[in-house]
């Protein structure tokens, strides 16, 4: 059995941020847990933003991506919100 789980915060009161994103954090660790995934997993449009590009794209499919990205976006234009990563190195975080 497979499923999906989001969790969304809304609050316009921003002096919630640490205790929103510790909640967040707390409650998708939990998940991952339970997930039936060796690590985190998540949607790329739905991520936090700290998981970072083995859990939004897949160990499998990441030494393929920066090779595209290397092809057709040497320059980064589009590297907005959790970014292909040009330079791919499995367990290291490349800085943008």
């Amino acid at each position: 059995m497979s499923f999906f789980r989001n969790i969304e915060n809304f609050y316009t009161d921003s002096s919630y941020d640490d205790d929103v994103n510790k909640f967040t954090k707390s409650a998708r660790d939990q998940f991952a847990k339970s997930s039936g995934y060796d690590q985190l997993a998540t949607y790329v449009n739905y991520a936090h933003g700290d998981e970072g590009p083995e859990a939004w794209y897949s160990t499998r499919k990441l030494a393929r991506l920066s090779a595209l990205k290397r092809q057709w976006d040497p320059k980064g234009l589009f590297s907005f919100s959790n970014p292909v990563p040009k330079n791919w190195v499995p367990g290291l975080v490349e800085e943008l």
